[in-house]
């Protein structure tokens, strides 16, 4: 199922659609559609590798809740980025009501769990570590609320989409 975004870049306002097609991302901008690949290069989940149309293009990224600053071959471009029909990757629930389930949001192994259920845990902070073409990615939580149920442990393999755990608002 593909998933819509509105992005606004500067003062221009773009929508997307994106879907998932194996490991590979299709996007499509307009009447334009683009084969991405994406994965994080650093241990802060802040510089990204990112493949359009065998395009090859490094980019440093920072914010987050929906307003990122990207600097892409020393260019700098503001983004604001509005989630809009389909699947949601990550999370279920931005409003804090109901129970919000964490997908793997690629295929590698857990590195490390660093959460316990019954915890209490501020948006922000990270939940687990997916260790995926030997780069760490911390995946952390949208929104505060309490960790219910752990679905993966340590050195398990996951798919992209698989449930690694779920919470509840506080």
């Amino acid at each position: 199922m593909a998933r819509t975004y509105t992005l606004t870049l500067e003062d221009r306002v773009v929508e997307v659609e994106v879907s998932e097609e194996r490991e590979l991302l299709s996007v499509k901008i307009g009447e334009h559609v683009h084969a991405v690949s994406l994965g994080a290069i650093d241990d802060d989940g802040r510089l990204f590798s990112l493949l359009v149309d065998g395009q090859s293009y490094a980019i440093y990224v920072h914010g987050g809740r929906g307003t990122y600053e990207l600097l892409v071959d020393n260019e700098l471009f503001s983004v604001q980025v509005e989630r809009g029909h389909g699947r949601r990757r990550q999370t279920q629930g931005r409003t804090g009501e109901g129970p919000r389930q964490l997908r793997s949001p690629m295929a590698g192994i857990v590195a490390s769990v660093v959460v316990a259920a019954g915890q209490v845990v501020d948006g922000g902070a990270v939940l687990l570590i997916l260790e995926s073409m030997k780069m760490n990615n911390e995946l952390r939580a949208e929104m505060p609320g309490v960790v219910d149920e752990i679905k993966v442990a340590a050195g398990q393999r996951v798919e992209r989409g698989d449930l690694l755990l779920q919470l509840s608002s506080r």
